[in-house]
């Protein structure tokens, strides 16, 4: 499709150029619809001849093909009504020549006439009909758009073909032709007569029995190949269990899937490669290397791990198949924590900025360095990420922790929320992510970050919550705000020992980076909480938990512990 504009392809092995469409009983396309209309035929030519061929129309887009070499169409003929338009002219040697004739076809438009003249005649005539023979071989147009419009045509004999992609929607790459194992008739020579004095006869296959006359001179047969009907595969490449984060120096490790090839021929598969390519912020190749794309069966995944070096800001992967680009390209767009965050956004289990993957990557593990005054007036700005802290209202659950600390602490505090559910659409761990867009426009003066609930109910590991928390401080302060940690007190529906781990990996995350950390886990164990466990502060009823998110106890007693860490 070109936007609104439908090609559809007509193709016919022509025994008289100019009389198919008649016999079939062909209209012309409606109104918004292109039809492209092919004839091929296998042109007789008795004796060596010089000819120009062309049509009688201008406005109407044609093309004539000779053995596979354009010899006319309507941009590049001449001619002076109401003779057709020809091209230059052509040699013919004695023999079978394919002739094959395209017309694009409008609404409303008629079917040009194909013609051809001789080398210094003016007289142009139709094509015989005698001398056209059925080729009987399935052929392919492929149409190659150019300049929004088909420009020209790929003639195509091949067993499977897949499309492609890189360079433009209607360029096929002709994929998987088989070997040629041998010529139907070459050429063949013969004296005026024959042994026994009779008039030879030439059986060819593929075309009619045919009686030629000659004299004492060659007469030649082109090649023909025995091809089977082509078919179309389009191919599209799935990235399968991938991580979203890594830290510096981490290999990017996933499993690559090959979608739609459940029909494509084993011969075909074993050849498919996945070539990958990573580049930096000019687009310059660092490094690039290839692997055998496992394609023998249908959900067949490729492992790929990849070395990501510090100045790579994408990876691309392609699916090469003998050269040819056979599937539609992925690219990852590599972040670091102090480039632009702007339009990223959590889907499924992946990351996207304008419609790209997004991979992030975290810097060296190493202590921050101390900001420099941010210079501004007023009253500073503290914003709050919270996954579990008070993203609903319930019954006594309605403390705003923002409310709160905006009257205890120096600061004007606002509080960004995870969404909740399977309506957010995308992975648990990863939404958290999606605040950073709003986050940088904030400008804050600080930042908390009180995450990593939604991380534990998914089944991600403490090692994982660390990673993107760190990933998330490096990002907040390459953006010129005084990150907070949180270590986490006990959760409903979160294993104890699970707990444990990420609270002493946050406080030693925070020690390593230098960042001030908000200890609920240790305070809990100090009978800070008048009910012992955090967990207890959630709403229950028979046994199970009824709000996601602490009463307002519970909020108060965590506001009591940020004001200890954030006062001045």
């Amino acid at each position: 499709r070109n936007r609104a504009r439908t090609y559809f392809y007509w193709a016919w092995d022509a025994v008289g150029i100019g009389q198919t469409l008649q016999r079939s009983r062909w209209a012309d396309p409606g109104e918004r619809k292109v039809a492209v209309i092919h004839w091929a035929t296998d042109l007789r030519i008795e004796d060596p001849r010089a000819v120009a061929f062309g049509a009688n129309q201008k406005n109407v887009a044609w093309f004539v093909y000779v053995d596979g070499k354009p010899v006319a169409d309507w941009h590049n003929s001449s001619g002076t009504p109401p003779n057709p338009y020809t091209g230059p002219v052509v040699e013919l040697a004695a023999g079978f020549h394919l002739l094959e004739y395209i017309v694009v076809q409008q609404h409303d438009e008629p079917i040009p006439q194909i013609f051809w003249r001789d080398r210094g005649s003016k007289e142009a005539s139709p094509v015989p009909t005698e001398l056209q023979h059925s080729v009987r071989l399935p052929t392919t147009v492929l149409v190659e758009r150019q300049n929004g419009e088909a420009g020209g045509f790929t003639f195509a004999r091949a067993e499977q073909r897949l499309r492609a992609y890189g360079q433009d929607q209607f360029l096929d790459a002709l994929l998987g032709a088989p070997k040629v194992s041998g010529k139907v008739l070459e050429a063949a020579q013969w004296a005026s007569k024959s042994p026994d004095g009779r008039e030879v006869f030439v059986p060819i296959p593929a075309l009619p029995p045919i009686r030629v006359p000659f004299g004492e001179e060659t007469l030649l047969f082109p090649s023909r190949h025995v091809w089977l009907p082509p078919t179309t595969f389009e191919v599209d490449v799935r990235i399968q269990e991938a991580q979203a984060v890594l830290s510096s120096g981490q290999p990017f490790e996933a499993k690559v899937n090959l979608d739609r090839l459940d029909h494509i021929s084993s011969e075909i598969a074993s050849r498919l490669r996945l070539h990958w390519l990573l580049r930096d912020a000019k687009g310059s190749t660092l490094r690039s290397g290839e692997v055998v794309c496992k394609a023998d069966r249908k959900g067949a995944e490729t492992a790929l791990s990849i070395a990501i070096e510090a100045t790579a800001r994408s990876l691309e992967l392609r699916v090469m198949l003998d050269g040819h680009e056979v599937a539609r390209r992925r690219t990852l767009r590599i972040l670091r924590p102090a480039d632009s965050l702007v339009g990223l956004r959590a889907v499924g289990r992946s990351l996207f900025v304008d419609r790209e993957r997004a991979l992030l990557v975290c810097n060296p593990l190493a202590a921050l360095r101390p900001l420099p005054p941010t210079g501004r007036k007023g009253t500073p700005h503290l914003v709050i990420l919270d996954d579990f802290w008070a993203t609903v209202s319930g019954p006594e659950a309605d403390v705003r922790p923002e409310t709160v600390l905006g009257e205890q602490l120096p600061y004007a505090v606002s509080r960004l929320a995870v969404p909740r559910g399977r309506a957010a659409g995308a992975a648990g761990d990863l939404r958290k992510f999606g605040l950073l867009p709003a986050l940088a426009e904030r400008r804050a003066d600080a930042t908390l970050f009180a995450l990593g609930w939604e991380d534990l109910q998914v089944g991600a590991s403490a090692r994982d919550l660390c990673r993107h928390l760190l990933f998330l401080v490096q990002a907040a302060h390459a953006h010129g705000t005084r990150p907070y940690l949180m270590a986490l007190p006990s959760l409903p529906d979160a294993a104890p020992a699970t707990t444990r781990e990420a609270a002493l990996l946050v406080k030693g995350l925070g020690f390593q980076l230098g960042v001030p950390v908000v200890d609920a886990f240790s305070a809990e164990r100090r009978g800070t909480f008048d009910s012992g466990l955090f967990s207890q502060y959630f709403t229950a009823a028979q046994g199970a938990v009824t709000l996601s998110t602490p009463n307002n106890a519970g909020r108060q007693r965590l506001c009591e512990l940020v004001r200890q860490v954030l006062r001045p």
